[in-house]
């Protein structure tokens, strides 16, 4: 009989960290924290993440098209519109401008540390039968989703 070769221990999980410099300003993100510059905040404190992606094809008279593509990866703390935040931009220039790397390493720790926490958070406050504000002024609640503005969709 041939002995059982030793059980092998549980590797440890990576942990995400990023440490790098960006627009002349120090950007670190690790699953505990986001800072950017002088500017930090504990994940654990933030209430609402928003990032976006946007290309701009301009045609000019007598000149070649350009193409310029931006990122932003925000995080932060209500009120929306001056509480804490903390934004980070992100710009390319030409037709197939590529995601940032620190763009996408942001919206996935993002995805995996912030949004299970704030969205159980949401439907819970909803299911208490309170009203929730989520994004730009789109109020839910028990009785649906309304928005004070109607330009907003």
């Amino acid at each position: 009989m041939h002995p059982s070769p030793p059980a092998r221990a549980a590797e440890p999980a990576p942990i995400l960290v990023l440490d790098a410099r960006h627009d002349w300003k120090r950007l670190y993100a690790d699953p505990q924290a986001i800072t950017f510059g002088k500017y930090s905040l504990a994940l654990d404190q933030v209430e609402w993440v928003s990032y976006t992606g946007t290309h701009t094809a301009t045609k000019r008279f007598l000149y070649p098209m350009t193409h310029d593509s931006t990122w932003e990866f925000a995080v932060g703390r209500y009120p929306y519109r001056g509480g804490p935040v903390i934004r980070v931009p992100f710009y390319e220039c030409g037709r197939r401008a590529e995601q940032p790397e620190k763009w996408t390493f942001l919206v996935n720790l993002a995805r995996q540390y912030l949004e299970p926490r704030l969205l159980t958070d949401l439907v819970s406050r909803v299911r208490r039968g309170e009203t929730v504000t989520v994004g730009a002024g789109v109020n839910v609640s028990r009785k649906g989703i309304t928005c004070g503005k109607p330009s907003i969709s």
